[in-house]
């Protein structure tokens, strides 16, 4: 069960404000990205982090970091800070473009930290990230004792962090987190990209779901092999995945389908930055809700995309604020400017409007808290036409999420009620079901 304690300071973070990292990637800045776009109007990032520095083998074993050709791009990235002095920026190493043998080769040659060390601060940033998804049973305490190396070596001066999966099960095979987790200010975890399958249609980002891996389990995951909340920090991605239909009448989730060809050339398959959803859209498209999700998906003839709307990742930000995690990164910043629409960054506005204290929440992102006890007469799947939301019998204010059994009770908005017919909060109580009605209809 996901636990509630107090958000802690990291690096003179105010205990007011979340984590906000913004997240670029090196290549596809070159691209897609200039820093320039951001502006002082857009100044909602906490960190900037550049994703991510290579690490590349040579002969005789011997390594090195990825060459010193790109050095003017990060200086570049760092004179953002001279117009805005309070964001951080942070050096991420690894990542995909470093294969697996290749940090663990580095790992088990006994690495000097102090080179990581030189090299960023060389550069002007104020911290170093770890990106290292598939640690081998082997690298557990090697990545361990990097860790805290590196911690040591920064003699407090820098921001430590570490990017890691957010597949349950590389999470209980690849990582041993109680040696390492005092070293690091917070960890990034890659709560996205659940989907991988190449040939049938499937939710990027579930927040919930009884059938496939979510958000929410990855990050209560984490927090019960000992993270303290505040140090988790949930991912959410600025990109869609794109799948051609194999038959356009069949477009439901895990609809047989094939990966969409590259919208650019520099991307993987499948990939479609938010920016470029537009163009993959028509009038006719609309987009469906997923309920058990919280998550949209859209068909356009055979094109069929699950992606990140505003109104979702307000719903995810106010599950952080409620458990007291420590805030949220997006990947990718340069994926997220709308020089089309007007609008720069509308999903990292959604963020940062959903993850502050005095924001409003729409009705349809209710308060999340967890029950004591699972109520197993309301959270019935036999009963579709309120499941997976199940009324409060006691409260018409209150309502349940239902993950198979498992119910997750939630509040409606100050003066709203919950609607049992409509499945949302409402500002009448005409549809509230109590024992009574309850039992006039299912009794």
């Amino acid at each position: 069960m996901l636990r509630f304690l107090v958000l802690a300071t990291c690096f003179g973070i105010a205990t007011s404000e979340a984590l906000l990292p913004c997240h670029v990637g090196r290549y596809m800045g070159f691209h897609l990205f200039d820093l320039r776009q951001y502006e002082d109007n857009y100044t909602f990032c906490t960190h900037l982090v550049l994703d991510h520095v290579r690490l590349i083998a040579k002969e005789g074993y011997q390594f090195a970091i990825l060459d010193d050709k790109d050095a003017h791009f990060y200086e570049y990235f760092n004179a953002t800070k001279a117009k805005h002095p309070e964001l951080k920026t942070i050096l991420s190493f690894g990542g995909p473009e470093t294969e697996s043998w290749v940090f663990s080769s580095w790992l088990k040659s006994g690495i000097d930290v102090s080179e990581f060390i030189r090299y960023a601060t060389s550069l002007g940033f104020d911290g170093i990230d770890i990106a290292f998804f598939y640690p081998s049973a082997a690298d557990k305490a090697r990545f361990a004792d990097f860790l805290n190396e590196l911690r040591a070596h920064s003699k407090g001066r820098l921001i430590i962090t570490a990017t890691v999966s957010g597949d349950p099960r590389v999470i209980k095979n690849s990582y041993d987190v109680i040696p390492w987790i005092d070293s690091v200010d917070f960890i990034n975890v890659q709560s996205y990209g659940y989907h991988d399958k190449k040939y049938r249609t499937g939710l990027l980002s579930p927040m919930f779901s009884s059938r496939s891996n979510n958000v929410m389990d990855t990050l209560d995951l984490w927090a019960k092999l000992g993270v303290p909340p505040e140090k988790i920090v949930m991912g959410v991605s600025s990109y869609g995945y794109g799948y051609l239909l194999d038959d356009p009448e069949n477009n439901k989730v895990g609809a047989p389908a094939h990966l969409a060809l590259p919208i650019h050339a520099w991307l993987p398959p499948g990939v479609i930055p938010y920016r470029d959803i537009h163009k993959v859209r028509n009038e006719n498209t609309t987009d469906v809700y997923v309920e058990e999700g919280n998550v949209y998906y859209f068909v356009n003839e055979t094109m069929w995309v699950s992606y990140e709307k505003p109104e979702s990742i307000v719903f995810k930000m106010q599950f952080v604020k409620e458990n007291d995690f420590g805030g949220a990164y997006i990947n990718a910043l340069e994926y997220d400017y709308q020089g089309h629409t007007g609008l720069n960054f509308p999903l990292l506005r959604a963020m940062k409007k959903g993850l502050a204290i005095e924001y409003d929440y729409p009705t349809d992102a209710p308060e999340i808290k967890t029950t004591p006890e699972p109520s197993y007469t309301i959270c019935n799947p036999r009963l579709p036409i309120y499941y997976p939301w199940a009324p409060d019998l006691d409260d018409c204010k209150q309502y349940y999420y239902c993950d198979g059994i498992r119910p997750y009770k939630l509040s409606c908005a100050e003066g709203l009620y919950w609607d049992a017919i409509h499945k949302k909060c409402y500002y009448w109580n005409n549809n509230c079901m109590t024992h009574a009605r309850w039992n006039i209809t299912f009794g």
